[in-house]
């Protein structure tokens, strides 16, 4: 199965629920306040953790009050802190929930988007076949001493999730990731963003033009696709009632992961993804918890999701 290396964030989401979004100048209550312990590669921790992935959170643990926090939920959850620094604060984000389930994010950066060459150090790149790459740390200084260790080390597997920072990360630093040949993920919104394309398969087939690897698109409920250069591979999304979408995108790659460790096609890996998302998005904690009894999705021959 091999080991993972989840490079990214440990931070704490403070979230809000609200009613319509406000406009400009509008003065709102929200009816409740929800806080969590998240952040990209902690999410996709939890996902890898529930299924016996191994992997290590090599996400910076700060010295202030928001690292204290992220501190003590990494030893609730069991997670081996592997990157302690003692010169900052990570950071914290606010969100804005509507009654729709979509998230608006306002996120004060710390630690966690300032990594340095010199942590990459205390990594034994032996221990590991595959790494994930969060978009927040990809940024400027940070991107750079990430992508000076990534460089060193092409014989691992690389998965790279930009998110909604793929248009702001710098063109050096996204030139140097394409040529590292990363597993792309991102949604349809960010894909065509990125690319000006005006669709997103078209998105996806510019993309692997520029990675030569496959591309993970997900659609929110029109499911999601894979793009490996000889055609388009598609499957629906798992139906549910969606109470908060944050943490869905970190869960499906997380499952993408998870699925590929464990052997799977391109399509069943789609289908076990697109279910540990919907599990997600239809939950107010961001933490992925498998079912109660313990079992994994099942996949049908066919590819599809049993019910």
């Amino acid at each position: 199965m091999g080991k993972t290396l989840v490079i990214g964030s440990a931070i704490i989401d403070i979230c809000l629920k609200i009613g319509p979004f406000p406009s400009p100048g509008q003065d709102i209550v929200a009816s409740e306040e929800i806080y969590n312990a998240g952040g990209g590669a902690m999410n996709v921790g939890y996902v890898l953790q529930a299924y016996g992935v191994p992997f290590a959170l090599f996400a910076p643990v700060g010295n202030g009050r928001y690292g204290q926090m992220a501190r003590e939920a990494l030893a609730r959850e069991g997670f081996e802190i592997v990157l302690e620094v003692d010169d900052g604060d990570n950071g914290h984000c606010f969100g804005l929930l509507d009654e729709s389930g979509e998230r608006t994010y306002i996120t004060l950066p710390g630690v966690e988007c300032s990594f340095r060459r010199a942590w990459f150090d205390r990594i034994d790149s032996r221990d590991y076949t595959r790494v994930y790459v969060g978009g927040y740390a990809m940024e400027g200084e940070s991107g750079q001493a990430i992508l000076s260790w990534l460089e060193e080390h092409p014989e691992l597997e690389l998965w790279f999730a930009p998110g909604p920072r793929v248009t702001v990360i710098g063109p050096e630093n996204m030139e140097r990731m394409w040529k590292l040949h990363p597993i792309l993920h991102l949604n349809d919104v960010e894909a065509c963003a990125y690319t000006k394309a005006a669709t997103p398969r078209e998105a996806a087939r510019v993309l692997h033009g520029l990675t030569g690897e496959r591309v993970f698109v997900t659609r929110g409920e029109h499911g999601c696709f894979c793009c490996d250069g000889e055609g388009l591979t598609e499957v629906p999304a798992q139906q549910t009632e969606v109470v908060n979408t944050s943490g869905a995108g970190d869960a499906h790659i997380a499952g993408l992961i998870t699925a590929f460790a464990q052997g799977m096609t391109v399509r069943e890996a789609m289908c076990f993804a697109n279910r540990i998302a919907a599990s997600v998005v239809g939950r107010m904690e961001t933490k992925y918890r498998r079912e109660s009894d313990g079992s994994c999705p099942e996949i049908s021959e066919d590819g599809e999701q049993s019910v």
